[in-house]
C-alpha cells in the first residue's frame, strides 16, 4: 500500500502548504481511494500534479466530516468528473449531498461500520461533541495489516483507535492523520501517545490540527516509529 499526503499543513520542498488534510491511498492491488481534499483546489492540484494523481485517478472519495478544511474541493470533483462515489457521515448539508447527486455521482450515508471494497472499510460515524457532526475513519489493509485514517478525530484518536481493533481485532500497523490536539497541554497528549503505544499501535504519523509541538511529543513516545509527514510525503506500508 502506498499513501500520499496531497494536502497538509506542512510540506516538503517544492509543494504547498495550506490549513487541511487529504490523501490518496493505493493498494497493491489497485484499488484507490481519496481520503477528504483539503481545502483550496489550487493548491490540491498543484501538490496531486507533483505526486502523479489528477481526478481521475479515483473512484472513491471518503469524506470524513462536513468541516471545509477537508471537503473544499469536492465540487470541483463533481462538477469536472463524472461517476464518483462519495461516502460521508451524517451530519452533510442536504444541499451539498444533493449537488453530487444531481451530477450523477453515487453518494453513500454511512451510519454503521461499512466495508464498502476489499480493502477498504468505514468505522463508521462517530459522535465529535460538536452539534450535528459525525465523522468517520477509513480502514484500509494491506493483506492482513491496516492503516487507520483520520480527518480530525474530534471524537478523540483514542476513540477511534478502539473502534478500529473492536472491528478488526487487531492493532493497526499504521494511524495517520490529524489527531486534533492542538488546544491540549502537554500532559495530556503525552497519555493520549502512550495509550495508543499501549494500544499496540505500530506507527504514527500525527499531522493538520496535531500541533507542531503535539508532534514532538508523540516522536518522543514512539521514537523510530514515528513517521514525519507533510504535503508529498510517500508512506509505503
Amino acid at each position: 500500500m502506498k499513501i500520499s499526503v496531497v494536502y497538509d499543513n506542512l510540506a516538503l520542498e517544492g509543494f504547498k502548504p495550506a490549513w487541511g488534510f487529504s490523501v490518496f491511498i493505493e493498494t497493491s492491488d489497485g484499488e484507490r481511494v481519496l481520503f477528504d481534499t483539503g481545502g483550496s483546489c489550487k493548491v490540491w492540484t498543484h501538490n496531486a500534479k507533483r505526486l502523479g494523481i489528477d481526478f481521475s485517478s479515483f473512484r472513491d472519495v471518503f469524506l470524513s466530516h462536513f468541516h471545509w478544511d477537508h471537503i473544499g474541493v469536492v465540487l470541483d470533483i463533481a462538477y469536472t468528473t463524472k461517476g464518483k462515489h462519495f461516502l460521508i457521515p451524517d451530519g452533510f448539508s442536504k444541499v451539498f449531498v444533493s449537488q453530487l447527486a444531481e451530477r450523477g455521482h453515487q453518494v453513500s450515508l454511512v451510519r454503521e461500520p461499512y466495508r464498502f471494497s476489499e480493502n477498504f472499510i468505514s468505522t463508521g460515524g462517530m459522535k465529535t461533541g460538536i452539534k450535528n457532526l459525525y465523522e468517520h475513519s477509513l480502514i484500509a489493509f494491506e493483506g492482513d495489516r491496516y492503516a487507520l485514517i483520520v480527518g480530525c478525530a474530534h471524537m478523540g484518536i483514542v476513540e477511534v483507535t478502539r473502534r478500529a481493533i473492536e472491528l478488526t481485532k487487531r492493532p493497526p500497523e499504521l494511524v495517520i492523520g490529524g489527531f486534533h490536539l492542538f488546544k491540549e497541554d502537554e500532559i495530556t497528549v503525552i497519555a493520549i501517545a502512550e495509550e495508543l503505544l499501549r494500544l499496540g499501535v505500530k506507527r504514527v504519523a500525527p499531522c493538520h490540527c496535531t500541533g507542531d509541538k503535539n508532534r514532538q511529543i508523540f516522536e518522543d513516545v514512539f521514537g523510530n516509529r514515528f513517521v514525519d509527514i507533510r504535503a508529498g510525503s510517500v508512506i509505503e506500508l
